[in-house]
């Protein structure tokens, strides 16, 4: 995404944030988009860096944005040498606001998910779709906690 993206207060709705491997908008330039709402996909997530999370803010005040997809393209950890941000700092960097209530993490490698995915935190949520790389360690009992209330698992 270009760079000055954060720029955009009133900005309302872009479904898709991409991050680039070297040049363009890092995550960053979603925290001065407080007025996005509806659907949000991030993809490309296996580019961010330590260094841009440091400077992710205020995620989890977008209380309108209902549908969040997060994506890491496995294909592309295996042509490019990524940075030291491993899929679980992201994701707990990423937590969303309460009201989301339909989320679709694809690609993750992660060892286990994040606390406040396998805690009652998101107490709207409706529909969530995980999509693990096989060598990943995640067990469904871990989301538990949302079976009664999921439609879609």
């Amino acid at each position: 995404m270009p760079k000055g993206l954060g720029g955009m207060s009133d900005l309302q709705i872009m479904n898709l944030f991409v991050l680039g491997k070297d040049k363009g908008g890092d995550l960053s330039e979603l925290n001065g988009l407080k007025s996005l709402r509806g659907s949000l996909c991030i993809r490309e997530l296996q580019f961010c860096s330590i260094t841009d999370l440091k400077y992710v803010k205020y995620f989890d005040e977008k209380s309108r944005v209902q549908e969040l997809e997060l994506h890491w393209d496995t294909y592309k950890y295996k042509r490019f040498k990524i940075d030291d941000a491993s899929d679980e700092v992201i994701l707990e960097c990423l937590k969303p606001h309460p009201n989301v209530r339909k989320m679709i993490i694809k690609g993750y490698r992660g060892m286990k998910l994040c606390d406040w995915l396998s805690s009652n935190f998101l107490s709207g949520l409706v529909s969530i779709e995980v999509y693990i790389v096989k060598n990943c360690s995640i067990s469904l009992k871990l989301l538990n906690f949302h079976i009664s209330r999921i439609f879609v698992l």
